[in-house]
């Protein structure tokens, strides 16, 4: 049987297929690129820092001399020691482990996972312009150990924005926080300062845990905490109970007066230990949503907004980040390409069998 090639296609027609094709996957790309609402240049900023945060998070966490203080915490606890890269999928450097000695309560791997997406600092930034920060204007951090991910990211947002920062934070943390034994959070922060992607340094620590006063912790981890903060350079205080942490920070908060107060993770000091559960996202003043009996409700009854970073899956909704990669808007547009792409190459034959 003999075959020869007919040309099946005139030039100027597969000249006008390629430039539509190139058209149409350059759309994609920008689409898909910056999602639904084109990011501004602070915001991929902040987001190109928290990126360069959690690289040299990821570096230092998988360097030797920690992953030997690693062996050495599990040999002592009798606890697996679970390599960062078996649950920090992203290579963040923000995933604890499933327990130790400085972990208060249980969490979800998946929601902590979460948290370590850039995409948060765009958005906190979002939240920055509702309540009006402009360059120079004061924030305030409350944060818990449990959502380092968070963390980093409002950070990097209020860093970028150029705001002052007055930041404390309580070292106790959830399952799969910052809740390492060998990288507690004293130590994760100096290292962010020392590699220059962090000019913020903590006013102050406090343990956390049981009334944020480690009364549930071993000798042990006090110990361990203690030591971290000093290594960073901040002070390790000790209060004796609840109602003495919700003054100590109502004080800080009403003597800095920032214009934003953000509260991360679920520290009793934020509702004063009430049953009250805080709003997710930015509450402002005025606002009739409960708010317990302490440091939210200073805030907005001195006029202060409170943006609060903890019902992941609600803020989420919110931010319009996807909680399942496998259906985010970026791997949508991704194979949404791919099948253009593959329909011109199948449909677009410039021969013919005859």
């Amino acid at each position: 049987m003999n075959f020869m090639f007919q040309v099946a296609h005139s030039e100027n027609m597969a000249k006008k297929r390629i430039y539509a094709l190139t058209l149409v996957m350059l759309i994609i790309f920008v689409a898909s690129r910056y999602g639904a609402a084109a990011l501004t240049a602070e915001e991929g900023r902040a987001m190109e820092k928290v990126s360069a945060m959690q690289a040299s998070l990821w570096e230092w966490l998988n360097s030797s001399l920690v992953r030997e203080r690693a062996a050495e915490w599990a040999e002592r606890s009798g606890w697996e020691d679970i390599p960062p890269l078996q649950v920090d999928h992203r290579k963040s450097g923000l995933i604890g482990v499933e327990w130790s000695e400085i972990t208060t309560t249980l969490g979800v791997l998946a929601l902590k996972q979460e948290t370590t997406d850039p995409l948060w600092a765009a958005h906190i930034l979002r939240w920055l312009d509702k309540a009006g920060l402009t360059r120079g204007d004061r924030v305030m951090i409350l944060a818990s150990a449990s959502f380092p991910g968070f963390l980093v990211s409002a950070l990097a947002a209020a860093e970028t924005r150029g705001l002052q920062i007055d930041l404390v934070v309580s070292l106790g943390s959830s399952t799969w926080g910052a809740n390492r034994m060998e990288a507690p959070w004293p130590l994760l922060e100096l290292r962010l300062r020392q590699a220059g992607h962090l000019q913020t340094r903590s006013r102050y620590y406090t343990p956390g845990g049981r009334e944020e006063t480690g009364a549930n912790y071993s000798v042990d981890a006090t110990d361990l905490l203690e030591e971290a903060s000093a290594i960073a350079e901040a002070p390790f205080l000790k209060p004796v109970g609840l109602n003495e942490v919700v003054l100590m920070k109502t004080e800080e908060l009403l003597a800095f007066r920032p214009k934003l107060l953000i509260l991360i993770g679920g520290s009793a000091s934020a509702t004063g230990g009430s049953d009250d559960i805080l709003p997710p996202g930015l509450t402002l003043p005025g606002t009739s949503a409960p708010m317990g009996r302490g440091v939210a409700a200073a805030a907005v009854e001195n006029d202060i907004p409170v943006l609060h970073l903890l019902n992941v899956r609600a803020l989420s909704q919110q931010a319009q980040i996807n909680m399942n990669p496998l259906y985010s808007i970026r791997t949508i547009w991704q194979a949404a390409g791919l099948t253009c792409f593959l329909a011109a190459l199948v449909t677009h034959r410039r021969w013919a069998w005859q």
